[in-house]
């Protein structure tokens, strides 16, 4: 299921919490991606350490 996430929100959180909370947004947009193509090869965790 995919949730409705508000932009504005997730950018004011990623600056307070100095984008700790941009890491997990990453890894939940990355979900929701995998989970509307219902692609299964690669999960929000794995998407971020390949990025690293």
């Amino acid at each position: 299921m995919v949730t409705k996430k508000n932009i504005v929100t997730s950018i004011v959180l990623s600056i307070i919490t100095c984008g700790i909370y941009g890491i997990f947004w990453f890894i939940s947009l990355t979900d929701d991606v995998r989970v509307v193509s219902d692609d299964t090869r690669l999960s929000g965790g794995k998407a971020f350490y390949l990025q690293l």
